[in-house]
């Protein structure tokens, strides 16, 4: 074109672009990118530092007054002051390429060194700290990412990047916590250190961005903690607890956070065909050595979860004395068993019956008989022979078995249990070096998905006295309905309670049809807490960041729109965890687009199944999810 001068000029086109949908995306031209890509731009930046003038006659200087009286004038703290001032640029500039938004919230400074004396003397180390701005607030002074030198008093000197805390503070909360935060340390000799601050920033970057992160984690931890809170306080008082609400808020997401703050936890996930075999206990299908088959009674998912917060609960209340010496007699006869079956022992009843070990668990001894004539495989209770062991009885007769557990018959298994009682090699002495420790009570916390899915009265039974928070432990004792064939050795012989360390969080959606199977006598032994669509944003953070504002607008639009809609309400609204899903389309033109089609529409759909105006409604949700509603109101 000609300009205002009479001279041809140019305009210099550095972008082009094109509509995608509504909206128009600009790039960069190609020759352009290919030109930048030929040079590095950074080479170009001026820096408004020189760089750390760590010099082998510096470092000698520097480490010469360490330790000494402090005197500003002393060349060893000039050094160290222009090296500090270089750490806290160095901080900022890492800040400004990584944009974190970090502020430099501790400087080490000379200071009176513990039992020293000399009054104020140049430290060992120097560095500046930072923290992203962010948790400022919640840290002040006291926790920071530190990048330091040191190692100059011992001619090794280092740089090094690691997460610290101010110990001049004795309220500091996160003192206890260094040992977590200095596992994130890296370091690098300064000897391996470049010597340009683009070659510095390219090394350490990575490095600063990790502790970054795990500040990040650590905070994110705290809140969830803190949003736990209700929610841990409302199942402690309850025992059980279940979370309702719409499809997509988290439900199971939160069940399992809530558990992870309490204690040790499992999952189940119940479903129509679901019942009593399954959750209590049932007889299985089994296949004898000589191909027979036959049924044993087996612990369902639920029982056996409760035996195992038993044995916590049990084993808490016991001395470490006791403890001990359950470990001891537990290895002598584990010992015992692993070398009968390894060497292929026989062993002799008072009969001259003979008989081998040919397997074991911390429930049962299994045993082969040849010459028996009614059965050639026994199984004996392994908590039988640990009793008798751990009281030390004395066993003269195969009778005295019956005495010790009061029972007013003998059984097949006490000849057995005698003759291995009895053996020498399993009654000797054994001492050991391991340190036990007494056991800490944990709770233990099952989780139950769609909990409404199966027939409850059904899945759990007799066990609607025993779920009642009122009757937790021995109180809330009941018969089962396979009491009759309860091995004596089983915990639960004398009938199955649920411990008091146990609780059960159900989850469900309020619009399942199902819903109405859970009857009122079940109802009434659980806290409800409805889990809302909105206050569970929060599982989007560090998820789908790109997309979290747009998300938000987006979901709000259409639950507004499923309320308007006659026959729904709020607990046909879409959770946010549907959002999540905008990851797997992330390479998509549209992902949100890809949402509404493959996730929203089918769910929406089956919302609106046998409304009168079922498309136009589907057409006008659609609307709101576009945010067009919006758009036309304005």
């Amino acid at each position: 074109m000609i300009g205002t001068d009479g001279e041809s000029s140019f305009w210099i086109i550095a972008m082009t672009g094109k509509y995608k949908g509504e909206h128009f995306e600009w790039t960069m031209r190609p020759e352009l990118v290919a030109a930048i890509e030929e040079i590095d731009i950074r080479n170009t930046i001026q820096f408004d530092m020189d760089y750390f003038n760590l010099t082998e006659e510096n470092i000698a200087l520097l480490s010469n007054d360490i330790g000494k009286k402090y005197d500003g004038n002393n060349k060893g703290a000039s050094i160290y002051f222009d090296t500090r001032e270089k750490l806290k640029y160095l901080g900022r500039l890492l800040s400004e390429e990584l944009e974190l938004n970090s502020v430099n919230n501790y400087n080490e400074k000379p200071n009176k060194q513990a039992g020293r004396g000399k009054g104020f003397v140049l430290k060992e180390y120097i560095l500046a700290g930072f923290i992203p701005k962010k948790h400022h607030k919640e840290t002040g002074d006291n926790l920071f990412i530190k990048l330091s030198f040191w190692g100059f008093d011992n001619n090794k000197p280092h740089f090094g990047i690691d997460i610290d805390v101010n110990f001049s503070d004795g309220k500091n909360p996160f003192k206890k916590l260094r040992d977590l935060f200095q596992q994130q340390y890296w370091s690098i000799s300064l000897k391996d250190f470049p010597n340009n601050w683009t070659d510095l920033i390219d090394l350490v970057k990575p490095q600063f961005q990790r502790m970054a992160d795990y500040i990040d984690s650590y905070f994110s931890k705290i809140e969830t903690s803190k949003e736990m809170i209700p929610y841990i306080e409302l199942l402690k008082a309850n025992k059980n607890l279940i979370l309702t609400g719409a499809p997509g808020t988290g439900k199971t997401f939160l069940a399992k956070q809530i558990a992870n703050e309490i204690g040790e936890w499992e999952f189940v996930q119940f479903h129509p065909s679901f019942d009593y075999t399954d959750f209590v206990e049932g007889l299985r299908p089994l296949k004898k050595d000589g191909g027979e088959l036959g049924f044993e009674l087996k612990d369902g998912i639920f029982k056996a979860f409760c035996k195992k917060a038993l044995r916590n609960f049990i084993d808490s209340k016991k001395s470490k004395e006791e403890l001990k010496k359950e470990d001891i007699v537990l290895n002598n006869i584990s010992d015992f068993l692993d070398k009968c079956i390894d060497d292929g022992d026989e062993l002799e009843l008072s009969t001259g019956n003979k008989f081998t070990i040919s397997e074991y668990n911390e429930s049962h001894i299994k045993v082969k008989v040849p010459n028996n004539a009614i059965t050639s495989d026994l199984t004996l209770p392994f908590n039988e022979l640990s009793q008798l062991l751990l009281n030390e009885y004395k066993l003269n007769k195969v009778k005295d078995i019956r005495e010790f557990f009061n029972r007013s018959h003998n059984r097949q298994s006490d000849s057995y249990i005698f003759t291995l009682y009895n053996n020498s090699n399993l009654r000797k002495e054994l001492k050991t070096d391991s340190d036990i420790s007494t056991v800490e009570r944990k709770d233990y916390v099952l989780i139950i998905d769609e909990i409404n899915r199966a027939e409850i009265s059904k899945v759990f039974g007799e066990l609607f006295f025993s779920i009642d928070s009122g009757y937790r432990g021995e109180k809330g004792k009941v018969k089962t309905q396979y009491s009759n064939l309860q091995d004596e050795s089983d915990v639960f012989y004398d009938g199955f309670y649920i411990p008091e360390n146990v609780y059960i969080i159900g989850t469900m959606n309020d619009i399942d049809r199902s819903v109405e199977s859970m009857d009122f006598a079940m109802r009434r032994r659980f806290a409800w807490k409805e889990v809302t669509a909105f206050e569970r944003i929060s599982m989007w953070n560090g998820q789908i960041e790109d997309w979290k504002e747009e998300s938000e607008k987006r979901m709000i639009a259409l639950n507004n729109a499923i309320e308007d809609v006659q026959g729904l309400s709020s607990a046909y609204h879409i959770g946010p965890a549907y959002f999540l899903k905008l990851e797997k389309y992330r390479d998509a033109e549209n992902p949100f687009e890809q949402l509404w089609e493959n996730h929203l529409k089918g769910v929406i759909f089956e919302y609106l199944r046998g409304l009168p105006n079922s498309v136009e409604e589907l057409e006008n949700l659609k609307l709101a999810y576009d945010l067009k509603d919006d758009v036309e109101n304005i």
